[in-house]
Order: C-alpha cells, then sequence, then structure tokens
C-alpha cells in the first residue's frame, strides 16, 4: 500500500463524506489536502476511543510536539505525521488552527458539558470549520477579500459537527456525555425520552438557521460560488435525513455509499 492509499483509506474509514470529496480533487490537490483530514480524524480517533485519558492526553501532547517541530526522527517515521508536515511546509498553512483542533478536542476526553451554545458553535469551528477554510485555502480560494467566505465555512463546521454527533448522540449519552449546551438543556442526561427528543429538535433547529444564514450569504453578489467546498456538509445533512426516516440503518460508512454516492456523484 503506498502512502497516498494508506492516507486516503484512513480518511475513507473516519470520514466518508470528505473521502468522496477527494476524489474529486486532481491528484496535486488530493494529496496536499488529505493529511489534514487524516490529522483531524487521528485526534478525534483519540478521544473517541479513549479507555484511559492519560493516555490519551499523552497522545494529544505527542501531536503538539510534532506540530512544533520537536519530534523530527519519530516524524519522518510515520507516513501521516510525514505528509502533514510536508504539507504544513509546502502550503505555508499556520499552525496555530492545528493545535487549537487538538485543544479542542481534547474537551471530549472529558465529558463535559458546553455551557453555551457559543461554545458549542466555537467548537465545531475549531474542530470542522477549519478544515473546510483550509481546504479552500489550499485550492486557491480567495478568502482574503471575502470576509463573509469564513463565516460559511464556520457555518458549515457547526453543521457537519453537529450532523455528525446528532447521528451519535445516543452513542454520547451511553457513556455519559452529551453535545448539548447548558443553556439549552440543563439535564439533558436523565433518561427521560421526551426531553431527549426535545433536545434533539432544538440542535435541528440550531442547524436549519445556519444553513439559511450560509443560503443567504452565498446569494451576495461579491462571493462566488461555493458548492463544491461545501459538498462534504451537504452530504452530512443528507445522511442525516436519510437515517431519521430510516432509524434502524447503520451510521457506519459502509452502509451510507448509496446515500452519498446518489447525492454527490
Amino acid at each position: 500500500m503506498d502512502e497516498e492509499e494508506y492516507l486516503l483509506n484512513l480518511v475513507k474509514q473516519a470520514d466518508y463524506p470528505r473521502y468522496l470529496f477527494l476524489l474529486r480533487l486532481s491528484t496535486k490537490d488530493r494529496m496536499a489536502i488529505v493529511p489534514l483530514y487524516g490529522f483531524a480524524a487521528e485526534i478525534y480517533k483519540i478521544v473517541r476511543t479513549a479507555t484511559d485519558i492519560t493516555i490519551a492526553e499523552i497522545k494529544l501532547k505527542w501531536w503538539q510536539e510534532v506540530l512544533s517541530q520537536e519530534r523530527q526522527d519519530e516524524a519522518q517515521a510515520a507516513p501521516l505525521v510525514r505528509a502533514l508536515l510536508a504539507t504544513i511546509e509546502e502550503q505555508q498553512i499556520p499552525l496555530q488552527p492545528l493545535l487549537d483542533l487538538i485543544e479542542a478536542r481534547r474537551f471530549d476526553l472529558y465529558h463535559d458539558l458546553f455551557p453555551t451554545q457559543t461554545e458549542m458553535e466555537g467548537y465545531y469551528g475549531e474542530t470542522q470549520g477549519v478544515l473546510f477554510q483550509l481546504t479552500a485555502r489550499i485550492l486557491g480560494y480567495d478568502q482574503e477579500n471575502h470576509k463573509d467566505i469564513s463565516e460559511i465555512f464556520g457555518f458549515a463546521g457547526i453543521i457537519y459537527g453537529l450532523t455528525d454527533d446528532l447521528n451519535r448522540l445516543d452513542q454520547w449519552h451511553n457513556v455519559g456525555k452529551s453535545i448539548i449546551p447548558k443553556d439549552i438543556h440543563h439535564n439533558i442526561l436523565v433518561a427521560d425520552k421526551a426531553e431527549q427528543a426535545s433536545a434533539k429538535k432544538t440542535l435541528l433547529e440550531i442547524m436549519v438557521s445556519y444553513q439559511l444564514k450560509i443560503k443567504n450569504h452565498s446569494k451576495k453578489p461579491d462571493i462566488e460560488k461555493i458548492d463544491f467546498y461545501l459538498s462534504p456538509m451537504k452530504s452530512k445533512v443528507r445522511i442525516l435525513k436519510q437515517l431519521q426516516q430510516n432509524p434502524n440503518q447503520s451510521y457506519e460508512y459502509s452502509n451510507l455509499k448509496l446515500i452519498i454516492y446518489q447525492y454527490l456523484l
């Protein structure tokens, strides 16, 4: 398995909509972006599968040191790290957004509630919105002269992250974690199905509000069409709608190919 195949498979297993997006790119662009998606997937995997917080913290610290150029020998031995550092150098990617992503994911280790909706949205911006922004940057989309573009990608990140977590809300509930901010619902961890349904409805309403914001921003005359960059988000929403219609369907990527292919390809 060569490096490209290895990295694509890593993203395929973790983030199927973005994997399909990568397949639509040229080889050069794909190899510049896939390490970022692989990095995000690896950080998420560390916190999602953690059974020992101390070990997970050590792994996150290792990645912080890698990005800070403190583990050069180890970095060159790992395909993902080697490719990520090459992308950072060649594409002049700032390190701070990647460090912020790690820090935001650290929050997941402790199963804390978001105090407010604003903090929840900031979390999704740092873990998902940043990937939309960096993708567009690498592909040459002019964000500097269009301040609304960063907002659109931030909105897309909120929708993307919320969709993912809504599909896994029961899984989070089983481990004692809630993605629902305290100022929306203060006691969502209670085993009250009606209250959980109400909270889910509120989160769906938040998603719809951001979809409308994207639609309104995209109508502005000085903004070029950005549907291509938002296609992973749109396929995520498609998945959520499909799963709502068929609640017994698995969320695993292998059962979603037809849904996404019908929407994207």
